[in-house]
């Protein structure tokens, strides 16, 4: 049987503040909250993330899948096209 419910949460089940980089819906790098994660069926991990980014008509906030590949952990050195910086 496949289990595709969220996986536990790092560091005790706490939000994790991460860097959100170049994801479609938000091109560039955004602070974002990491809430859970979840494995594809495959080798490949999600992280649901909820972050803000500026759209069409000002900020909007999103709550989306986002592929581990595009989170960064908010102690590494900031990109220099992050959000605020």
């Amino acid at each position: 049987m496949e289990d595709d419910a969220p996986r536990a949460m790092p560091r005790g089940g706490r939000p994790v503040h991460v860097w959100v980089c170049d994801i479609p819906e938000a091109r560039g790098t955004h602070p974002g909250v990491l809430l859970g994660w979840q494995q594809d069926g495959g080798d490949r991990w999600l992280g649901r993330v909820m972050m803000a980014a500026e759209g069409r008509e000002g900020w909007v906030t999103m709550t989306l899948w986002v592929d581990a590949r595009n989170l960064r952990n908010l102690d590494a050195p900031p990109v220099t096209d992050a959000v605020g910086l």
